[in-house]
């Protein structure tokens, strides 16, 4: 297993979070959208680790996310 950059973990921490704090505001109206934003975040940086993704790609895909 391939270790993730250390700014690749924040940039994916600091997108949960974005999307917890927007669940709250929201008053939990749309909890599957942003509950899919906070898994997709975990799952990119897990499948850079496991080597199947390359740096690139998963930072690409983590800039996508909408939060």
């Amino acid at each position: 297993m391939i270790k993730a950059p250390r700014y690749m973990k924040e940039y994916a921490n600091s997108i949960k979070k974005s999307a917890e704090r927007y669940k709250k505001r929201f008053n939990h109206e749309n909890d599957d959208q942003w509950n899919e934003i906070i898994e997709s975040a975990g799952k990119i940086v897990r499948t850079y680790e496991r080597g199947l993704i390359t740096e690139n790609e998963a930072m690409r895909l983590l800039a996508e996310l909408s939060y």
